[in-house]
């Protein structure tokens, strides 16, 4: 029988889809970020949020788009603001609901779970101030069987290839589909958002933010997740999270786990 984790910040759970946003009383401060890859750490000026160590943060500057954790906080300063970049943002990342081991991902079924859109503002950075948000249109999308998916004219065998070594990887972080209508973010050299519909049988309406020109890895990778996760429980509506960045959250986030 596989464990279910069970767990929230109260005893009152929070549903995702009203996310109850709690009122942010900003402390001055100078952050040391760390960020993944990076050995060294770097200083930033924080004047929009009340930071403690191990939150998430994102950055103006060079590395402006990447996710930064808090190393250490100084309130305790006296500098010249020309000298320092800034902190732009703090995506609060919590879980709550009812999840299940599934593979490589933690599933929960249902409406439970993380919804895209908060996922989305976890792993894609503001837009920068005075920049204009870009313009995104769409064409028709592909349509194919997610059975057989690979001997569709759309497909080229090496890009199979390459979508399989990043599902290996556990690239496509999260996985949602609700009512037929499905959201994947995968980790390539930024993240891509994938986006479909499903009925059961096919995935119609197939992007991905990339700028690949034709049928791209990312997208394959979320066919395939889809369809392993599939032939391992039965849902029609779930949420998926990459198992590593799953508990890697909960436990920067120190939040309360129980076992049922």
């Amino acid at each position: 029988m596989k464990s279910i984790l069970g767990f929230g910040i109260s005893s009152a759970p929070i549903s995702p889809k009203t996310p109850q946003v709690a009122e942010v009383h900003p402390v001055r401060s100078l952050v040391s970020v760390s960020f993944q890859d990076i050995t060294k750490h770097y200083t930033y000026y924080n004047d929009r949020f009340d930071l403690s160590v191990g939150d998430r943060v994102y950055v103006s500057g060079k590395l402006a788009g990447r996710m930064g954790i808090v190393a250490s906080v100084n309130t305790k300063f006296k500098i010249n603001l020309s000298d320092y970049e800034k902190v732009v943002a703090n995506p609060k990342i919590t879980f709550h609901g009812t999840y299940r081991h599934v593979v490589d991902k933690m599933v929960a079924c249902g409406d439970a779970g993380v919804d895209a859109d908060t996922f989305r503002g976890w792993v894609t950075p503001p837009v920068p101030e005075g920049q204009e948000p870009p313009q995104i249109v769409m064409g028709e999308g592909y349509c194919l069987p997610l059975d057989g998916f690979q001997q569709s004219d759309d497909v080229d065998m090496k890009i199979v290839e390459r979508a399989l070594e990043y599902c290996q990887e556990g690239r496509v972080r999260y996985l949602s589909v609700q009512n037929g209508v499905g959201t994947a973010f995968v980790e390539g050299t930024c993240w891509y958002e994938v986006n479909f519909r499903f009925d059961g049988a096919t995935v119609s309406e197939l992007y991905c933010g990339c700028p690949y020109p034709g049928l791209c890895k990312h997208a394959i990778a979320v066919l395939m997740t889809l369809r392993v996760l599939l032939n391992n429980m039965d849902a029609e509506n779930f949420t998926a999270v990459d198992r590593e960045f799953f508990l890697n959250t909960v436990i920067a986030g120190k939040q309360d786990i129980t076992l049922s």
